[in-house]
């Protein structure tokens, strides 16, 4: 069941972006670092990509073609261990050749990553989400695509068990969610099929500090999403709630004084209504930010 969720959100996620038909132009406020041409060259990539008709084309060969190195290869691992050898995570028949898409702000992060903006447009919602594109052999790829509380490329990293190794001053560094196996819960009423563990902030492969993922009584779930390698440190993503109540959060840590430090928290919080849900979306600056050791992930339930 579990399987089948993360590769169901896999699909939609790059789907949502990558079916889409009609364009426009960027808006003018993209980062000064980039300039005209590069971003021309950039837009023209996208629209290319997000026209094309995904149906008529081999999954293997859209992968191929759009995505990086290290994605492709992280795609190839989990389309091996996929279950549903038939499904192809390019192709969403509710969803091809209905969206629209606008591309916003492109910035350059990095010297060879681009980040730009696309809004889509589809039966009446709009969705917001960033491909995050680098420079490999004199040419684009996507490498990742990110959502407000997700991100295509760490959940890869998660169906896989891999760590997200941190890039640039931070390479030493990586961080994996090691799941700890336990019994299957078995109480009075039911069967609760929980995550538990610990996020381990490792050096050079070993583990320097951990997190422990909270436990949780049955009428309350924690679902540990995934880590998003942010450059200046990454994001820890979680899901928790209940039946009528549901929050996506996250945990935004970055380096500072030599250490990860506990910034920012954002939430997404859920309620179902009558005439379907409603989700309010806060963000907390910490004024005296937590070293990664001092976190607790209960205080953010």
């Amino acid at each position: 069941m579990t399987k089948y969720f993360l590769i169901l959100l896999l699909a939609i996620s790059v789907v949502s972006c990558e079916s889409s038909r009609n364009t426009n132009k960027p808006t003018n406020n993209a980062a000064k670092d980039t300039g005209i041409a590069e971003r021309d060259t950039i837009r023209n990539y996208l629209n290319r990509m997000l026209n094309t008709d995904v149906a008529r084309l081999e999954q293997r060969v859209l992968d191929s073609m759009y995505f990086s190195n290290e994605l492709l290869s992280l795609q190839e691992q989990c389309t091996k261990k996929c279950f549903n050898k038939d499904w192809n995570h390019w192709v969403d028949n509710e969803i091809v050749d209905k969206t629209s898409f606008k591309i916003g702000t492109i910035e350059r992060k990095q010297d060879n990553t681009i980040y730009a903006d696309i809004t889509t447009q589809n039966k009446g919602y709009e969705t917001s989400e960033k491909i995050i594109l680098v420079l490999e052999d004199a040419s684009w790829k996507v490498d990742d695509l990110v959502f407000e509380d997700y991100s295509y490329k760490a959940n890869l990293r998660k169906y896989l068990n891999l760590p997200t190794p941190l890039k640039g001053a931070l390479s030493d560094y990586s961080i994996k969610y090691n799941r700890e196996e336990e019994d299957n819960h078995v109480d009075a009423e039911e069967i609760v099929d929980r995550t538990y563990g610990h996020i381990c902030l490792m050096k050079k492969g070993k583990v320097i500090s951990k997190i422990k993922i909270p436990d949780m009584d049955r009428n309350a779930e924690f679902e540990f999403e995934c880590i998003e390698n942010t450059y200046m440190g990454f994001n820890l993503y979680f899901r928790y709630g209940h039946n009528h109540l549901r929050s996506s959060n996250i945990l935004v840590f970055k380096f500072d004084k030599n250490q990860f430090l506990l910034k920012k928290i954002i939430r997404y919080d859920t309620i179902v209504v009558e005439d379907g849900f409603d989700t309010e979306k806060t963000v907390k600056i910490l004024e005296k930010p937590l070293p990664f050791d001092k976190v607790n992930l209960v205080d953010y339930l």
